[in-house]
């Protein structure tokens, strides 16, 4: 049996509900709108000379229109981290101006028109200006460490101190990179050391090697006057690239040359004649070096800094040996070699600066490896081949003191 049952919709119908739909959305948007014209004019009359005031305190505003967009090329508001000057390379001249010791930093403030870093021409975002160095420094240096061997039987110092000059000259095109070139020298260091006995009494250390025979020698027996002379000459040249952040570190990479020489002479004087043995050598060289500059602030004007040098030569040598007895020629032997060295220069002190100015006073210590020196290249035991085969394995220092002053503009 079916069932059927009528009933009423409670609901309204469809054309009712989109209807009422249309009335209610009408009512919200006119409330919507009320209020949003509300709350603009009450922001609007919170706005006073770009400030807004809210619950008693006020905030800085600013209008948006205002702002450069990447896509702009002109604007009101200085731009931060925009367009090539935030990163101080080559179209902001390599570093940001005068103001070198700020770093990045310093270059974030630019107000560019689109031409890259042209408009920032005023502190800190103005491209670097080249500047120019120039320093002179004085030496005062001690040779020593050496091969101080004699033929004579009597005691001969070392060397004294010596002065001599350091000058650099440099330049820096961009505040990173630049070029410097740089002369030391030259010094001149000497000993000497001589005894005398009228009653003919001196005798040597010198060692005859056969076929050279005690009688060779015999200016250097019996003697009443005997001597020994050491001489030592040095000079280097440097040019260098240089590479530089702000003015508390330089690295340099670079060329460097190195003149080293030396003459050693034993001179002997008896009732027969006179007689001399005599032992010279040059090392020539040529090398690359690393370098590195530092400075470290421990006052408003005062820094400690480091100096230091690493290098690597090939080594030219020439070497003469001669031994001479009553004008006669004993031994004389030219030789000529190749050799490797090496060169560790270390250097700290105090730096005082007044304007472009500074001022320094420091230690130096300078170590050489592999150096030729005139007496490596004999002995006591002297033979008719002695000086023939330079020996170029000698380790010496130089130690000193110096004092100068660098002008930067």
């Amino acid at each position: 049996m079916k069932i059927f049952s009528s009933h009423r919709d409670c609901g309204v119908t469809r054309s009712s509900f989109g209807w009422n739909l249309w009335a209610l959305c009408g009512v919200i948007t006119v409330t919507a709108l009320a209020n949003t014209a509300h709350a603009q004019g009450q922001l609007k009359s919170a706005v006073q000379d770009g400030l807004f005031s809210h619950d008693g305190q006020a905030y800085k505003v600013v209008d948006a229109a205002s702002y450069l967009s990447p896509g702009d090329n002109a604007g009101t508001i200085a731009q931060v981290a925009y367009g090539n000057c935030n990163s101080c390379g080559t179209s902001c001249g390599g570093a940001c101006g005068h103001s070198r010791g700020l770093g990045l930093l310093s270059c974030q403030g630019c107000n560019l028109s689109g031409d890259g870093c042209n408009n920032c021409m005023a502190d800190p975002c103005a491209p670097c200006r080249p500047y120019w160095y120039a320093g002179v420094e004085l030496l005062y240096m001690d040779l020593d460490g050496g091969d101080n061997r004699s033929l004579g039987d009597f005691y001969k110092k070392g060397f004294c101190r010596e002065y001599a000059g350091r000058f650099t000259f440099g330049c820096v095109q961009d505040c990173l990179r630049g070029c410097e070139i740089s002369f030391t020298g030259p010094f001149q260091w000497d000993t000497y050391a001589s005894v005398t006995d009228p009653s003919f009494g001196i005798e040597s250390l010198i060692d005859p090697v056969l076929p050279l025979l005690p009688g060779d020698f015999s200016a250097f027996s019996d003697a009443d006057f005997q001597s020994e002379t050491y001489q030592a000459e040095y000079w280097s040249g440097e040019l260098n690239r240089t590479f530089v952040s702000g003015d508390m570190a330089k690295l340099l990479f670079g060329f460097r040359y190195i003149d080293y020489s030396e003459d050693f002479q034993f001179f002997s004087q008896n009732a027969s004649g006179t007689g001399l043995v005599q032992s010279q050598v040059d090392n020539q060289m040529y090398g690359l070096q690393l370098g590195l500059d530092l400075l470290y602030p421990i006052c408003r004007r005062g820094y400690t800094d480091f100096r230091g040098r690493l290098a690597g030569f090939v080594d030219s040598v020439d070497s003469r040996f001669s031994a001479d007895n009553l004008g006669s020629s004993v031994v004389l032997n030219l030789d000529d070699s190749t050799e490797l060295a090496g060169l560790i220069e270390l250097g700290a002190g105090f730096r005082y600066r007044l304007g472009n100015w500074s001022l320094r006073a420091g230690g130096e210590f300078w170590y050489f490896a592999n150096v030729a020196t005139a007496p490596g290249n004999f002995n006591r035991q002297i033979s008719q081949s002695s000086g023939n085969l330079t020996d170029g394995g000698t380790n010496f220092y130089m130690l000193g003191l110096s004092l100068g002053a660098q002008l930067q503009y």
